[in-house]
C-alpha cells in the first residue's frame, strides 16, 4: 500500500457456521426430587466409602432445603 492510498476501514470476518449443540439442557426432563430420607442414605452411604468419615453425625442431621440442579458427574 502506497502513501497516496486511502486507508479502507475493513469488517471483521462473519462468524464461523455452526450446528446447534445435540446435548443441551433444553430437552432435559426433570425426575423428580429425592426425599429428605433419601438424601440422608445417599450420604451414608458416601461415608461408607471413606475410611475416616464417621456416619454418627448425620442421625442428628436436619435437611433445611433440598434444591434441584442440572449438575452432572461425568466419570
Amino acid at each position: 500500500m502506497g502513501a497516496s492510498e486511502p486507508v479502507v476501514a475493513s469488517a471483521p470476518p462473519p462468524p464461523p457456521s455452526y450446528d446447534v449443540a445435540q446435548n443441551d439442557a433444553t430437552e432435559w426432563k426433570s425426575s423428580g426430587m429425592i426425599t429428605n430420607d433419601e438424601a440422608l442414605d445417599a450420604l451414608r452411604e458416601h461415608c461408607k466409602k471413606l475410611c475416616c468419615w464417621g456416619e454418627g453425625p448425620i442421625d442428628k442431621m436436619k435437611i433445611k432445603t433440598l434444591e434441584p440442579s442440572t449438575a452432572y458427574k461425568v466419570s
